[in-house]
């Protein structure tokens, strides 16, 4: 009897399978949860207990854990301790609710991505979607690193994600690190009108209490203009540091326009030619870096802070036609940042 009640109890709700689609809400806010890395940390608890959704604001979550994680938040998720398996769930005021299992997932594959922004808006549609990701995240080479599939969502699955599912307004990187890369932000530039991330390494911490403001502006203010939105965002996060948990006290954090990176893009790729054209030019350029590399913001060794460098370059250059094209820079990149 014993080892019968140990093999038969079972917590798990029994899934809501929605077949027709809820009343349209002027939010949906997605959270690609990619838990299933070791060690790990889930944020599932910490993120409901902040972001749920009340009208007009829909919730919904794809979590993956791993089986070193998984028990953090089974008992809030209802699910057996050593469950890793993947499921869709909703946050509201009430709790978190199961939708629909999906049993093992790899969160690095696109399809897995482009089913979840595709189910929510088939079952929960809104006027505007923001989709917030959380795992690791390595700027130009992607984010969401899954363990048990030895699998990681490269910015080519993403983009093709967000393509094929129709894109999201906001896309945001909630936790993984170096994600505020002009190359990751390029390749999905047309699937998302806005992107925020931090070009620094980041965490979860830093989203906390964030998390209820943004509830807080979405349920209150529905009508706000996603630009405005993704503004709070940042204003929001920099009320708050991280310092109790890992030491530092400052985080980067920006919001970029989409549909201006054409033209960063553009001017730095003209800026590249007319160095690479003129043996001149090219030994100027090398000369700077020589001198002054360090002097450039970086982050781990390989984010380069493209609007400093352009500043340096600035004042460095001799040649005033050269010069007047890293002011132009300059000035493109900050019409692409709409805060930070």
């Amino acid at each position: 009897l014993a080892l019968c009640l140990a093999q038969c109890s079972d917590p798990r709700e029994k899934p809501l399978d929605p077949t027709t689609p809820k009343a349209t809400q002027a939010w949906t806010l997605l959270l690609y949860n990619d838990a299933d890395f070791a060690p790990g940390y889930d944020p599932t608890a910490d993120f409901v207990a902040e972001m749920y959704g009340v009208e007009p604001l829909n919730v919904l979550i794809l979590r993956d854990a791993h089986p070193t994680n998984a028990g953090d938040c089974n008992t809030l998720l209802h699910r057996p301790e050593d469950d890793a398996t993947a499921a869709i769930f909703q946050a509201d005021a009430e709790g978190v609710h199961l939708l629909k299992e999906l049993g093992e997932v790899s969160m690095g594959k696109a399809s897995t991505l482009a089913d979840f922004v595709r189910y929510a808006k088939t079952y929960f549609p809104a006027e505007r979607y923001v989709l917030a990701v959380y795992d690791h995240g390595a700027g130009f080479s992607g984010s969401c690193r899954d363990d048990t599939d030895s699998d990681w969502l490269d910015m080519l699955e993403m983009r093709d994600a967000l393509r094929d599912s129709g894109g999201v307004d906001v896309l945001m990187f909630t936790a993984p690190c170096l994600m505020a890369s002009l190359e990751a932000m390029f390749e999905v530039k047309d699937h998302a009108q806005f992107y925020v991330g931090s070009e620094n390494t980041s965490g979860y911490c830093y989203w906390f209490h964030a998390m209820t403001d943004i509830r807080n502006l979405l349920q209150t203010a529905p009508g706000i203009s996603t630009l405005d939105f993704v503004q709070e965002v940042i204003r929001f996060m920099s009320r708050y540091r991280c310092i109790e948990f890992v030491g530092e006290e400052e985080i980067t954090m920006s919001a970029v326009r989409s549909d201006r990176l054409d033209a960063v893009v553009s001017k730095f790729a003209e800026i590249s030619r007319n160095y690479h054209s003129v043996k001149a030019s090219q030994d100027r350029l090398v000369g700077f870096l020589q001198e002054h590399y360090t002097e450039v913001e970086t982050y781990a060794d390989f984010n380069m802070d493209l609007s400093n460098l352009a500043e340096k370059m600035a004042l460095a250059e001799n040649d005033g036609e050269a010069r007047e094209a890293w002011k132009e820079l300059q000035d493109l990149i900050a019409q692409a940042v709409v805060a930070e």
